[in-house]
């Protein structure tokens, strides 16, 4: 029987107690009542091991997501640290490009960003409010278009892709 119909059954059991008149009917009755209520544990022990199980098994997942993390991390890692390696010699040696039938190697412009060199130099037409800030879009907008802005300088970087 499942957990529930046995639970079914010992309240029936238990309402057929209360109207029982004589000992040896109660007496049977509670027999009864004694081996549902067995049944019962014996279910709710079977939960306790399956719940346990299951909590072991999360456990080692989770440990197992945890060295899969730190895996990823190392290889990003170990990836940054070779693109920088190689981008550094790329421009040590003047080399823009290599190519072969796989790959393309190249040091590529990433788009223009804004250097904040003097907050304190920056007009308040481009602070936004309420929490102070500056608005680095409306900068990059004017110094794209040619503006000199006090404070502030257009920064061009590049970056190494490999495709």
């Amino acid at each position: 029987m499942k957990l529930y119909e046995l639970s079914h059954e010992y309240q029936a059991i238990e309402d057929k107690l209360a109207t029982v008149d004589n000992a040896e009917d109660a007496q049977s009755v509670t027999t009864m009542l004694d081996g549902v209520t067995s049944a019962i544990e014996d279910k709710l022990l079977a939960i306790a091991r399956v719940v346990k199980n299951l909590d072991a098994e999360a456990d080692a997942i989770k440990a197992e997501e945890k060295r899969l993390a730190e895996r990823r991390g190392a290889i990003e890692n170990n990836v940054r640290r070779l693109k920088d390696y190689a981008q550094e010699h790329m421009e040590q040696s003047g080399i823009d490009h290599a190519k072969d039938d796989l790959f393309t190697v190249a040091l590529q412009n990433s788009p223009p960003s804004v250097q904040v060199d003097n907050e304190s130099a920056i007009p308040e037409d481009y602070w936004r409010h309420p929490a102070p800030s500056v608005d680095k879009r409306a900068l990059l907008d004017a110094l794209k278009s040619g503006e000199d802005i006090p404070g502030v300088s257009l920064r061009q970087s590049r970056s190494l892709r490999i495709r």
